[in-house]
């Protein structure tokens, strides 16, 4: 008698042989067909021409898919043409199966039922397109009420960032790549897929709908696993643990979500042993996924390994932290951290030399954005917003440079008197009712702080008493030329300002080296010796009769409202901050944010025309560019395309005034300021910093 195991296969493979006996009958039925590439070419789905960056199909309207940042395409609810069919037929792998592949096998060898058991209008068919155990793909053809076909995306496996796809239907897998498609998404990873049941390297208790998985070992791809959708998980201690070194976890802009309470559990857990593991791509962003990330557990990411990397995730309502580390050389970047609650930390880091750079941590209501107490931390290039502190820092040796900090409930930066070895430089610090607060601890500490812009209600705090003497407010190395944190000629030390505008910095005269002598009082005996100021520009405007060009070094003092003596002219547009959208990361398109002020004599009526016109090569591609008048600034907003190899690329752009020759009626351009010049950085780890001058 056979035995069930082989009644069942032999089963499968006859149900199997039937479909695609009977499939061609149907050609006429819009049926989904895999193509020779191996991807669904289907014949609801218009395609567009060759090179247009717009797939021509739109997000279903009742699910949140994010699109690729700067995708810039046209979305557009487009109806399947085959909602008026009261049979639907269905090829392709069922998403909901766990099955595995054995090595070259054909057939599904676990009875798995189907997700359309006892819906008695759909037919199904499925066959794995994997040959080697290391690919698998799933072709599904859903039809939601109402049907629509959703954008084709792509994750790139090495940045984990989306592309968008020229063409739908274009990409090919290849060996080690799992590619999950629904109608026209496709979302790619390389490595193992996660599938329950476990496998080599792995288990997998569960299904993704409430599971627990555990990586013990490097398993058929080098220590590469990903998820094929969302993990819901309702274990106590964690949902993804990783016990070995040299992995790489890609979440595929998959989400894992904690059912039931948050208890002491961790999202993502790396224990000691899990040394050199990356962690990604848990974002949600998949289309197929409910966009959450990582969300409420005890702690979103947990990792003790060392030489570990965190990038491209987002942990969202979790409780005691939404990132903690405790291993060495830890990098930490590009996660968006948003809501932990009630009383915890956006992201902790402990141990030696982590490195926490360009992430966007906000909406921590009941602790800081970044809170370190490790030894020689770099805090760099984040964004830090309405958490009750900013970024909070008890190690030594520690250096916070290049970030954003503003509008958090209770302060910017927060140290102790008897930290050593501190560096705080290159930083905005605004809006907040405190920009920098000392706890005092006995003193002894010491540290440099310099070229950071504060414009808080209280600037330094130091009303706990704490003894900072042995910090230094200005340059270390005195003043270096350079461009400052204000667009200033030198790097001296700090500018002074207020939510106002009218702070110290703001109403001192202006200096042409961008600094001056006259120092700043921070505290009792405590100065600020080379205090920033605002910078004059070197020439008044020219005149409207001269019609001179943008780039003119040549300026007239005839009939012209910028006009005036060198010191003092009339209307001088500067730009006083520059900044781009977090995440960023080279290739992509980011939001650029420009902010310009007339700091000249004569006040500019908010109608008047201002245009930001381009110098230098860099910035032609831009081409002229009109700013917005907002609460007396002029403000630019422009998605610009980050370089994608490492460098230094500067955009020089020159203020113009268009208006109109009263006698002729001709246009007629002025200049009226100094170049207005911002440099992108490209660095070697990815990072994306962007500076004034």
């Amino acid at each position: 008698m056979m035995k069930t195991p082989e009644l069942l296969k032999t089963i499968i493979v006859c149900v199997l042989v039937t479909a695609l006996l009977i499939i061609p009958a149907f050609g006429d039925g819009n049926i989904t067909e895999p193509s020779d590439s191996g991807v669904i070419d289907s014949e609801t789905s218009p395609q567009q021409p060759a090179g247009d960056g717009d797939s021509g199909v739109g997000d279903d309207p009742g699910t949140d898919s994010q699109q690729p940042e700067g995708s810039g395409t046209n979305e557009e609810n487009t109806p399947d043409e085959n909602t008026e069919d009261e049979e639907t037929d269905n090829t392709g792998d069922d998403p909901g199966t766990d099955s595995q592949q054995p090595e070259g096998s054909g057939t599904n060898e676990e009875d798995t039922p189907d997700e359309n058991a006892g819906d008695e209008d759909s037919e199904g068919t499925g066959e794995d397109e994997g040959s080697d155990g290391e690919s698998s793909e799933i072709f599904e053809t859903l039809s939601p009420e109402p049907p629509v076909l959703m954008k084709s995306m792509t994750t790139s496996p090495d940045t984990g960032a989306p592309d968008p796809l020229a063409e739908s239907g274009t990409s090919d897998p290849g060996a080690g790549t799992g590619v999950v498609t629904l109608g026209t998404v496709h979302i790619t990873a390389t490595g193992t897929e996660l599938t329950p049941g476990g496998g080599n390297g792995y288990t997998f208790t569960g299904t993704y709908s409430d599971g627990q998985i555990t990586i013990t070992g490097q398993g058929d791809n080098a220590g590469q696993y990903y998820l094929r959708e969302d993990l819901h998980s309702s274990a106590n201690d964690f949902a993804i643990q990783i016990q070995t070194s040299g992995v790489t976890l890609d979440g595929n802009g998959f989400s894992v979500i904690k059912t039931g309470s948050a208890g002491s559990s961790g999202g993502i857990s790396l224990t000691s042993e899990a040394d050199g593991t990356t962690v990604k791509n848990f974002d949600g962003s998949n289309a197929l996924s409910d966009h959450s990330g990582i969300t409420d557990f005890n702690r979103g990411i947990e990792s003790y390994g060392d030489n570990v990397v965190i990038t491209g995730n987002k942990a969202t309502g979790n409780v005691n932290a939404g990132i903690y580390s405790g291993g060495d050389t830890v990098t930490i970047s590009d996660n968006l951290v948003q809501g932990t609650h009630p009383n915890g930390d956006g992201i902790f880091v402990i141990g030696s030399q982590p490195n926490v750079i360009g992430n966007t941590v906000t909406d921590n209501p009941g602790a800081s954005g970044i809170n370190t107490d490790a030894i020689s931390a770099t805090i760099s290039g984040n964004t830090l917003q309405r958490n009750e502190g900013g970024i909070m820092s008890y190690g030594e040796g520690s250096t916070i440079r290049d970030n954003t900090i503003s509008d958090n409930i209770y302060g910017g930066i927060y140290l102790t008197d008897s930290e050593t070895g501190v560096t705080i430089t290159g930083n905005t610090v605004q809006n907040n009712p405190r920009g920098i607060m000392f706890e005092d601890q006995g003193g002894s500490g010491n540290g440099h702080i310099y070229n950071n812009y504060f414009a808080n209600t209280q600037n330094v705090d130091t009303s706990d008493d704490p003894d900072i003497s042995a910090y230094t407010w200005t340059n270390p190395s005195g003043p270096t030329p350079g461009t400052n944190i204000v667009g200033g000629s030198n790097i001296a030390g700090n500018y002074w300002s207020d939510p106002t505008g009218t702070g110290w910095s703001d109403t001192h005269a202006r200096d042409s080296r961008g600094y001056t002598d006259d120092p700043y009082e921070i505290a009792n005996g405590v100065y600020d010796n080379k205090p920033l100021v605002k910078t004059p520009a070197p020439n008044p405007n020219p005149s409207p009769s001269q019609n001179q060009d943008t780039d003119s070094a040549t300026n007239q003092n005839t009939n012209n409202p910028g006009s005036g003596s060198s010191d003092t002219p009339r209307i001088n547009v500067v730009l006083t901050a520059a900044s781009v959208g977090n995440p960023a990361s080279p290739g992509t398109t980011t939001n650029l944010i420009l902010t310009l002020e007339n700091i000249g004599t004569l006040p500019l009526s908010p109608s008047a025309r201002i245009i930001l016109v381009p110098v230098n090569e860099r910035a032609e591609p831009i081409g002229e560019q009109p700013v917005e008048y907002v609460d007396g600034k002029f403000i630019l907003n422009y998605p610009l395309l980050i370089p994608t190899e490492p460098g230094t690329y500067t955009y020089i752009f020159s203020p113009v005034m268009v208006t109109e020759d009263p006698d002729t009626g001709e246009e007629v351009r002025i200049t009226v300021g100094d170049k207005v010049q911002f440099t992108v950085v490209v660095g070697e780890d990815g990072t994306v910093t962007v500076t004034m001058g």
